[in-house]
């Protein structure tokens, strides 16, 4: 159950980088639920690790309840990293949970509804 927990979050944020279907000015609310302590790490897309510098995802806690993920590219023509940062926690909205992502670079929230089990609840 962890593996798909895992997984589907590094889906939901390729679904964030390419196409996340709502953003605001703002998040849907405050910081208050906790997350999943497996959601702490490096992904990357499994076909990303056929290549030399693949891309990649670091997460890491802030407070137990928000978290800071960073984008990692490299890109080939530059021979350098390019980088994201973004911020990001959890809300509920009646029974459905949604991750609300903060893009620093432009000051906007993106949203995307979960549906996972927390094998930590």
């Amino acid at each position: 159950m962890k593996k798909s927990i895992k997984y589907f979050l590094f889906a939901a944020m390729i679904v964030f980088m390419t196409a996340c279907p709502f953003e605001a000015p703002f998040p849907i609310d405050e910081p208050s639920i906790k997350y999943s302590s497996s959601m702490i790490g490096n992904w990357a897309e499994e076909s990303e690790l056929e290549n030399e510098f693949p891309s990649y995802f670091a997460i890491s806690d802030v407070d137990g309840y928000s978290f800071k993920i960073e984008e990692y590219t490299y890109d080939e023509e530059e021979d350098s990293w390019s980088t994201g940062e973004y911020g990001a926690h959890l809300s509920e909205v009646g029974d459905h949970k949604f991750i609300n992502i903060y893009d620093v670079s432009m000051e906007t929230w993106y949203f995307s509804r979960l549906d996972w089990d927390d094998p930590d609840q």
